[in-house]
């Protein structure tokens, strides 16, 4: 009878936890992520109290704590759930929620506990100083832990779906948490509890308690959404459309920020992180204009098909000579660009020498085909996009008029 009971009274702190979890998330037409942010925040105390306190023997050697095997659990569950549901821009916020769940009651305990220290207040339900301070280390290792446990669980999780998107969506959710406890409990116990006699015997009892608690969520879970997407789906290739609904829309909208042609960034896709880069906090940056030189002649002597073999070759010819965070672009016609994130106007200089070693020439051309170019540096020479464009853009006829002589 203790043992049902026992079972029971774990039943139903996993039932309330998922109630109030995803009872608050259904609410987000309604509240937002208010409510689910209410929740998670709240939580992280009572995580907090029962990890640091509170332990139930599981076997004769086991303990396990309802702080680790459930809210802890529930944490990566949900932040999961958010992705798979709606998506990184959700999933980001309850992140930095569950984060700063964490952060502040570590924060506040220990204020708490250093004014316990050095006064005599009057402790009438006999709590025990400890439970509001642990030490410094557990806390740092705690909170790097759980962001290195989010940022596993999502490209995990992620890196299942995209490989094996036929599979249900409660089998990757199961396998992601129960893995990522695991290592959670490893690196967490590893470094807080180094050298202790009972490490093994910690490690062990704690991979288990996690492993049940992320098995627990990960079915119940993942089969509640399992259902949610089913009834979306009349016959298997809508369910194998909204599987990879996802991924079509990134490619549709990869497709529609590229030049059709030369497989650059195009015109629109310019104005947007150049938009981006000036609202950054860390915004030097340079940007270089190009223009072909002669290039008329090679559509009026060769054709236009060699014409567009030309401006392929250019392209290819301004990715190899930038670096992999710069962006290259073709703005239109036979005009280029390329934005060069953290770098000043001597290194975008190097970059401008490397693109302007093009060269092409046919016998039948009068005029060897080059590239002129025209550099500007974000703040020294311009704190717009028009001023810093127009700055380029007469160094950039400056250089072509030098070019011609």
């Amino acid at each position: 009878m203790d043992m049902v009971m026992e079972i029971g009274f774990w039943g139903m702190q996993f039932a309330l936890v998922s109630a109030l979890l995803l009872g608050a998330y259904r609410l987000r037409p309604k509240l937002g992520l208010s409510a689910v942010v209410a929740v998670v925040v709240s939580l992280q105390f009572f995580q907090g109290v029962l990890g640091s306190s509170f332990y139930w023997e599981a076997g004769e050697r086991f303990m396990v704590s309802p702080g680790s095997v459930i809210l802890f659990s529930s944490n990566l569950a949900l932040l999961l759930y958010s992705f798979a549901r709606d998506g990184i821009a959700t999933a980001r916020v309850l992140l930095y929620a569950i984060l700063i769940g964490n952060i502040v009651p570590y924060a506040v305990g220990a204020l708490l506990w250093f004014h316990i220290q050095y006064s005599e207040p009057h402790n009438f339900l006999g709590i025990p100083e400890e439970i509001f301070y642990q030490g410094m280390l557990p806390a740092v290792v705690g909170i790097s832990v759980l962001y290195i446990d989010q940022v596993l669980a999502l490209l995990g999780f992620s890196w299942m779906r995209r490989r094996f998107p036929f599979l249900p969506v409660v089998i990757p959710l199961t396998v992601t948490l129960v893995v990522v406890l695991a290592v959670d409990t490893v690196l967490f116990l590893s470094v807080v509890h180094f050298g202790h006699e009972s490490l093994s015997t910690m490690i062990v009892g704690g991979v288990l308690g996690k492993a049940a608690g992320g098995m627990a969520f990960g079915v119940v879970w993942g089969s509640h959404l399992q259902r949610q997407m089913l009834r979306k789906a009349d016959d298997l290739k809508q369910i194998l459309r909204f599987v990879f609904f996802r991924d079509d829309v990134e490619k549709l909208r990869e497709a529609a920020s590229r030049d059709g042609m030369t497989g650059l960034y195009n015109r629109r896709t310019f104005d947007r992180i150049f938009g981006e880069l000036l609202r950054r906090d860390d915004r030097r940056f340079s940007l270089i204009l190009c223009d072909v030189d002669h290039f008329k002649q090679v559509n009026d002597t060769l054709g236009h098909d060699v014409g567009d073999e030309v401006l392929i070759d250019i392209a290819r010819h301004i990715e190899a000579s930038t670096r992999e965070m710069d962006f290259a672009f073709r703005i239109g016609g036979d005009e280029f660009a390329v934005v060069l994130p953290r770098c000043d106007a001597a290194s975008a200089g190097e970059v401008a020498g490397r693109i302007k070693s093009f060269r092409f020439e046919d016998d039948a051309l009068k005029f060897v085909v080059t590239l002129s170019t025209g550099k500007a540096e974000f703040p020294a020479e311009g704190t717009t996009q028009v001023e810093l464009y127009r700055r380029a853009d007469e160094k950039l006829y400056k250089d072509k008029e030098s070019s011609r002589l």
